[in-house]
């Protein structure tokens, strides 16, 4: 008998030949069909019927069911994800289970668009509503899809939620969940302007709640409003959560620069001219520093957080000669930021900020005497102190 199934697997026919795998998955299509034509009356039946299936891996599963139904109607793929939630919450699939099976179908997406030219919404909207269900989090998917290698995929995802859950709770849920708005871009669509254009296209300009700050300290500032009044202002006007965010203080920081060299350093092409434009740059950053200094005066990440701001400002308008040194040297003279701030700044090795190795090529000179003064300054201490 054994040698007769082994000739019959070879040669391809008959029912002892074949595979184990496909013969589940055809037993899951069967249940499927089963289940949706029983209605929601048949959750339990379906779930019991599932977990006769042996030998078929639950993501392996969850995969099958999400790429039958990519065909069929918008109802029966809703009615799919609550069969999901139902055996999530009866601890049938995990988390986990639900993950990889996520990440298969992503991945086998353009197979799926040749059948299905839609199947991106439709893939969307299974992510969507497991999350709305708490059968996986919005960290987890993106931690586990690369959604940015897949756009528009992410902004489709981010719509079906708001319109399960609303605008509020999306926005609550995205915020908390750590997710940056430009990890789920590619590289060509990351820049600051293009997310904006592209979220606002969508209704998702919700997503990026500091936009109004922004915009609000770029024409208070052009009003020439005192420090006091913005800060004022920003009190009044910005929830308190955001305070000590890294995204605002670098709104924060960005817009004072712009307001401190717009009007001196920035286009300044004239050499006779250039020290008097140093002059009121430094004048002028000195009257808003303050700004800046309430925010992260007891923080030396924000402080991080400040010179990575500075470093990109610096990058975006080509590196002005001199300027990153000026402004780095604003910083430290009006302690704004601390020593510590700087060498963190200089030892950090991430890629998230454009220009760090310009930046650390301009400024490596002043580091240097930097790093200099502060051995300087400890052997002094420590000499008095034995004394």
């Amino acid at each position: 008998k054994h040698a007769s199934a082994k000739g019959g697997r070879k040669g391809g026919g008959g029912g002892g030949g074949k595979n184990p795998r496909d013969k589940n998955e055809k037993r899951v299509e069967a249940i499927l069909v089963r289940y949706l034509e029983l209605g929601p009356v048949g959750m339990e039946q379906t779930a019991g019927a599932l977990a006769g299936v042996e030998g078929l891996p639950r993501e392996a599963l969850c995969c099958r069911l999400m790429a039958l139904t990519l065909e069929r109607s918008e109802d029966d793929r809703t009615r799919v994800s609550e069969l999901f939630h139902h055996l999530h919450q009866t601890s049938f699939i995990l988390s986990s289970d639900f993950l990889l099976a996520l990440s298969a179908v992503v991945l086998s997406i353009a197979s799926h668009k040749a059948v299905v030219p839609q199947c991106t919404t439709y893939i969307a909207g299974y992510i969507a509503r497991a999350i709305a269900k708490g059968v996986v989090s919005l960290k987890d998917v993106a931690g586990t899809i690369d959604l940015c290698t897949y756009h528009p995929m992410a902004l489709v995802t981010l719509q079906a939620l708001m319109a399960l859950i609303g605008e509020k709770e999306t926005g609550r849920m995205f915020q908390s969940s750590g997710v940056k708005l430009a990890s789920l871009f590619p590289p060509s669509l990351s820049s600051h302007s293009a997310i904006i254009s592209l979220i606002d296209a969508r209704g998702l300009g919700f997503l990026y709640p500091l936009r109004r700050v922004e915009s609000a300290l770029a024409a208070c500032l052009k009003r020439e409003s005192s420090p006091s009044t913005i800060y004022r202002w920003i009190k009044e006007n910005v929830d308190s959560s955001y305070h000590c965010s890294h995204e605002f203080v670098s709104i924060l920081t960005k817009s004072i620069l712009e307001h401190v060299t717009c009007g001196a350093t920035l286009g300044c092409g004239r050499p006779a001219a250039v020290d008097q434009a140093s002059a009121l740059e430094k004048t002028t950053f000195n009257k808003w520093k303050v700004l800046v200094h309430k925010f992260v005066i007891e923080s030396v990440p924000l402080q991080v957080t400040v010179l990575y701001s500075t470093q990109v400002f610096c990058h975006c308008n080509g590196f002005p000669k001199g300027m990153l040194r000026r402004l780095f040297s604003y910083w430290y003279d009006t302690d704004v930021v601390d020593e510590e701030a700087f060498f963190k700044w200089k030892e950090d090795i991430s890629q998230e900020h454009p220009g760090k190795g310009e930046a650390l090529f301009q400024v490596n000179q002043w580091l240097l005497w930097l790093a200099e003064a502060e051995s300087e300054q400890s052997s002094s201490s420590s000499s008095a102190d034995e004394s």
